[in-house]
């Protein structure tokens, strides 16, 4: 599937952000129902589940970047249809909004930093 999904290693996930289960079972031969038994029983979670996972790790990666775009921008990039739906499936995921993500990862150095001031 990962290869399927992120088919451009110069664009990664937005190459096919809009691929879903259809179109998988299409490519492969097989019913879409049929596709998502097998993967559920040899992986443990439905494709559409694997999809998610893969693009909310591809939006996390992005928000955690130096020059981050527009939530809404990320949303689409990573194919997600809706920009709320997004920001609920992310919380879902990772327990923070999806702004809140630089925010998060720069705290923990601030507070080191912090530490080291109050040792000097």
């Amino acid at each position: 599937l990962g290869w399927f999904v992120i088919s451009s290693p110069n664009e990664g996930l937005n190459a096919r952000a809009d691929i879903n289960l259809d179109e998988i079972a299409q490519h492969v031969g097989i019913t879409a129902r049929h596709l998502n038994r097998l993967f559920k029983q040899y992986v443990g979670i439905s494709i559409n589940q694997t999809l998610r996972d893969v693009r909310l790790t591809e939006a996390f990666r992005i928000l955690s970047g130096g020059n981050t775009p527009s939530i809404k921008e990320v949303a689409y990039r990573t194919g997600f249809a809706s920009p709320s739906y997004f920001t609920q499936c992310f919380k879902q995921q990772y327990g923070i909004l999806p702004t809140e993500v630089n925010l998060r990862l720069s705290h923990p150095l601030k507070d080191a930093l912090e530490r080291v001031k109050l040792y000097r």
